[in-house]
């Protein structure tokens, strides 16, 4: 089981930029007080899909996950700071994104760790912004994992 530092904390502001100016968006169920956990035999699974300009395909990468059969999970986006039209999309979608971010990092593998940071789920997965689940990808993944 993987256990992360945010657990005790209210906001993961204090994990991100420290750097105001760089943020240019924050929010997400989270930040509305909505918080999800494993529910017996449901473990809550971390999906973390990060983002620099993919305003292209990233509407069909968000409808992917948010259509799995397998409910039990919390999304986390980490946005580089687009200019795309990318955040308008991400804001779009708030309220089925756990928690969101757009700030300026050092490049993926930063953002990376900024989401598993924030990761509340018993197991992490990563989409990329430009990927798409099978609607029966993360039920398949229970199967195999129970």
């Amino acid at each position: 089981m993987i256990k992360n530092i945010s657990e005790n904390f209210e906001t993961t502001e204090y994990l991100l930029s420290v750097d105001k100016k760089k943020r240019y968006g924050e929010g997400g169920l989270r930040l509305n007080g909505i918080k999800k956990k494993t529910e017996s035999d449901q473990p809550l699974i971390s999906i973390i899909t990060v983002v620099l300009n993919g305003a292209k395909f990233i509407e069909e990468t968000l409808e992917s996950i948010y259509q799995q059969s397998y409910k039990n999970y919390e999304h986390i986006v980490i946005d580089g700071g687009s200019t795309d039209g990318t955040l308008d999309i991400i804001k779009r979608y708030s309220d089925k994104i756990d928690y969101w971010v757009s700030e300026e990092d050092n490049g993926i593998y930063d953002a990376f760790n900024k989401a598993m940071t924030v990761c509340k789920g018993e197991y992490i997965g990563f989409i990329n912004s430009d990927d798409q689940y099978n609607e029966n990808t993360l039920q398949i993944l229970i199967k195999y994992l129970k």
